[in-house]
C-alpha cells in the first residue's frame, strides 16, 4: 500500500498554476482541534442558536428566502449569518491553510518569485503567508476549498465546514439592510470557513 501524504491539483482559478497540500491526518487534525477549540465552541453556538428560530424552509430543507419574516427575527438571522461567516473567513479557513498548504507552482507575484527557477521559469512559492496575503484571492480560496474537501471530515465536521450561511429573506417584502455579501460569501469556504475541525469569506 502507497499512502500519498499530499495531494496536487491544476488550478481552476488561475490558468497554468498548480498546487500541493496536504490530506488530512489525525496528527494534523488533532492539531486544528486543539487550536480551533474555542472557534468551534463559538459557531456550535451559533448554530444552536439558528437552529432554535423557526425559519421557512423548501421541499429540500434550504432556507425558503422568498417567505416574509419579522424584521426583528431577519435582522438576528442575518446577525448570526455574518457571525459563521467570519469565523470561518478569520479563524477556521487561515488555521486549515497554515496547516495543510505545501507550495504553489507557475505563479508570480509581483516579479519576486520564492526560488530562483532556470531562465524565466518561477520558483515554487511555499510560504502560506504570501499566498493568503498577496496572491490570488480567487487561489486562495480555491486551496482552502480543497483542504477541506480532502479533509476526511466526520459528519459533525462537514456540518460546521460546510453548512450554508443564510442569506436575507425577504421582510415585509423588502430585503433588510444587513450584510447579506458576507452571508452569501464562500462557503466556504469557502471558504474559507467544519463543525468540528476539517477552509473557505
Amino acid at each position: 500500500m502507497i499512502f500519498n501524504s499530499t495531494k496536487t491539483e491544476s488550478s481552476k482559478t488561475c490558468e497554468g498554476v498548480t498546487f500541493t497540500y496536504r490530506v488530512m491526518t489525525e496528527g494534523v487534525r488533532s492539531q486544528l482541534d486543539f487550536k480551533l477549540a474555542d472557534t468551534m465552541a463559538q459557531i456550535r453556538a451559533i448554530q444552536v442558536e439558528l437552529a432554535s428560530i423557526d425559519l421557512p424552509t423548501k421541499e429540500d430543507g434550504t432556507v425558503d428566502t422568498t417567505v416574509k419574516l419579522p424584521l426583528a427575527q431577519m435582522i438576528r438571522v442575518n446577525e448570526l449569518s455574518d457571525q459563521l461567516a467570519r469565523l470561518r473567513r478569520s479563524k477556521v479557513n487561515p488555521e486549515y491553510f497554515q496547516q495543510c498548504f505545501v507550495r504553489v507552482e507557475h505563479l508570480d507575484i509581483d516579479g519576486v518569485p520564492d526560488l530562483p527557477g532556470e531562465g524565466h521559469d518561477v520558483g515554487p512559492i511555499t510560504s502560506p503567508e504570501k499566498i493568503r496575503d498577496f496572491g490570488p484571492p480567487e487561489l486562495y480560496q480555491e486551496i482552502v476549498s480543497a483542504i477541506v474537501g480532502e479533509s476526511r471530515a466526520s459528519t459533525s465536521e462537514k456540518e460546521v465546514l460546510e453548512s450554508p450561511t443564510i442569506s436575507a429573506a425577504q421582510v415585509d417584502g423588502q430585503t433588510p439592510n444587513s450584510n447579506a455579501d458576507s452571508a452569501n460569501e464562500t462557503n466556504s469556504t469557502s471558504t474559507e470557513t467544519v463543525t468540528s475541525t476539517s477552509p473557505s469569506e
